[in-house]
């Protein structure tokens, strides 16, 4: 089914309605990303807010330098209306035209790739209302549209639900390892009963910095960490020549790391064997395990207890603001209950059954992110 072509200006309305100060009493700040779409900033209100702009239900919003990657809202629920800077693009549809469908366009690659065609040699590549005005979209009649967005929301639902279940499967599993790695169901005087001993961290591991120094014409494999105990991943390469770093650290797998600025948001794992031999800067301390005494698997789980971060970020300088550092001599002076090595290889054992299933389950997301568009591609060709 062939839909006529309508230019979004024919379809869409720019809204410029300034705000007082005196009329924001209440409304909640707004930001846009190409994650969260609409949402509240979290920014201190602005004194005079006589330049920004209402956003009420049903109407978008978009940062004219971050559409071009998605970066557009969508007001679907009154808890996303509210003001928003001047910066930003404001506009709602006619009434011929759902705002789903639109939204829909506007993140769907036909969308993107058009808007990418109108910043193309554009001034810092900035997409205004006139320019987003130009754009062509494929207008059904309006129950046609209606039958279109319910069958959409109604996949879109069931996606949502099922991505749900995954993360909450892997909530539960980061939970198990946790729970195995403190035993807080345990008393002190029933862990001493099971062997659990108490002892300093610095006891059982070693910092261990393989320092190299910087070679201009090569380029270093690179890795960093995730905040939240999720893990280490691969980072694009530092380059040599670029680099105002003399000495870069190489790790090796196995090796228990931790990024000290981010450490108070749970930033610490051990370097995966894929990860071997990358290189990272002195904010990324490395230990070697003296694994006649502890298992990295076990260290791991440990510290993906919150509780744990804060323990060990206590006393580091500027403690509460996004620049402070943990110290190695911090991490290494921290006090753990260590289990026997027969209970630390079942938390190894029970992470590597569990990692096995999480590769499984970023496959099965990988493929349920993609159903979505595949749906949209077929809406927007007329064959949903």
């Amino acid at each position: 089914m062939t839909w006529p072509m309508v230019k979004l200006g024919e379809v869409l309305i720019q809204r410029r309605e300034r705000i007082g100060s005196a009329d924001a009493n209440g409304l909640p700040l707004l930001g846009v990303s190409n994650v969260d779409g609409l949402h509240r900033s979290g920014l201190e209100r602005i004194p005079d807010m006589s330049r920004y702009f209402r956003v009420e239900k049903d109407w978008f919003a978009y940062n004219p330098m971050r559409i071009n990657v998605g970066s557009v809202g969508w007001a679907k629920h009154d808890e996303q209306t509210g003001v928003i800077s001047p910066d930003y693009v404001v506009f709602s549809c006619v009434e011929r035209v759902l705002a789903p469908l639109v939204f829909w366009f506007l993140k769907h690659r036909r969308g993107l790739t058009a808007i990418n065609g109108e910043t193309a040699g554009s001034v810092r590549e900035r997409l205004y209302f006139e320019s987003l005005s130009r754009i062509e979209f494929p207008l059904p009649p309006l129950a046609e549209q209606r039958r279109l967005v319910a069958r959409i929301d109604a996949l879109a639902v069931k996606i949502d639900e099922a991505k749900r279940l995954r993360e909450e499967t892997s909530e539960n599993a980061n939970r198990m390892l946790i729970c195995m790695a403190h035993r807080q169901d345990w008393t002190e005087e029933q862990k001493e009963r099971a062997g659990w001993t108490q002892t300093e961290i610095g006891k059982v591991i070693i910092l261990r910095p393989d320092p190299v120094k910087v070679d201009t014409t090569i380029d270093y494999p690179n890795l960093g960490i995730y905040s939240f105990a999720r893990g280490l991943f691969e980072k694009p390469s530092i380059e040599g020549m670029a680099t105002s770093a003399t000495t870069l650290f190489r790790v090796r797998a196995g090796q228990f790391i931790y990024s000290r600025l981010f450490a108070f948001e749970g930033a610490y794992g051990i370097v995966p064997p894929e990860l071997d031999g990358r290189f990272v800067s002195n904010e990324y301390p490395t230990f070697d395990c003296d694994q006649t005494k502890i298992r990295p698997e076990f260290l791991e789980a440990y510290f993906k207890g919150p509780e744990i971060w804060r323990k060990v970020a206590i006393g580091s300088k500027g403690l509460g603001d996004r620049r402070q550092r943990v110290q190695p001599e911090q991490v290494l002076a921290h006090k753990l209950w260590l289990p026997p090595l027969s209970w630390q290889n079942q938390v190894a054992e029970t992470r590597l059954k569990l990692h096995a299933a999480s590769k499984n389950r970023a496959a099965v997301t990988a493929e349920l992110d993609a159903i979505l568009p595949a749906i949209l591609d077929r809406a927007f060709r007329g064959e949903l």
